[in-house]
């Protein structure tokens, strides 16, 4: 099996040139380093490639639809959780601080349920967790629906049996506002001496 640095949950599509090299920044390793062209790499991970799912860098609303069978793309939904966290999460204090979480959580609970791949708990979380939140935003009830995804979210965390505790992970703060809550932060694990 080939280990390809972009095929690795911990690559970030950041990259900088550094005289003739193109190096990646590894978000376990916290630091840019050269691709590994194929050799295995001690912190490599791939998501599984069982399912059909595009779990790569993905939300767990994006890869609840696609079990679910349904189009990202066309999806009203997601439409509407998208407008929700640009315009409403992204420019509040509180909001800003629950994305920077969900950058942390939210990419290892999409690659849990990818790898679960359970069409039957995808379609609950969809229609009793995803669909009343989109509702709510629809109905501009915002804190309702912010309570509501969070209270979904630390479920899943808790299930997954991953830390929802931000002082266990570094996080980049250069990132900007806009950015937060797309799960593609620069995060890892923190180190314990």
């Amino acid at each position: 099996m080939e280990h390809i640095c972009n095929e690795c949950i911990y690559y970030d599509k950041h990259n900088k040139k550094t005289s003739s090299k193109i190096m990646f920044y590894c978000n376990n390793i916290g630091t840019y380093k050269e691709p590994d062209d194929g050799k295995k790499c001690i912190h490599y991970s791939g998501y599984s490639n069982e399912g059909s799912h595009k779990s790569q860098n993905c939300f767990i609303t994006t890869i609840v639809v696609d079990m679910c069978g349904f189009n990202d793309k066309e999806s009203r939904l997601l439409n509407t959780l998208r407008w929700f966290r640009g315009n409403i999460l992204q420019n509040s204090e509180n909001g800003q601080e629950y994305l920077k979480l969900y950058d942390v959580i939210g990419p290892q609970i999409a690659e849990n349920l990818a790898l679960e791949d359970d069409k039957e708990l995808a379609f609950k979380l969809y229609s009793e967790g995803i669909m009343p939140v989109a509702q709510n935003i629809e109905e501009e009830n915002y804190v309702d629906a912010t309570t509501m995804y969070k209270t979904l979210v630390y479920r899943l965390a808790e299930k997954y049996n991953i830390s929802t505790n931000i002082n266990d992970y570094e996080y980049d703060i250069n990132v900007k506002s806009d950015e937060k809550g797309h799960g593609k932060a620069r995060v890892y694990k923190r180190t314990v001496n």
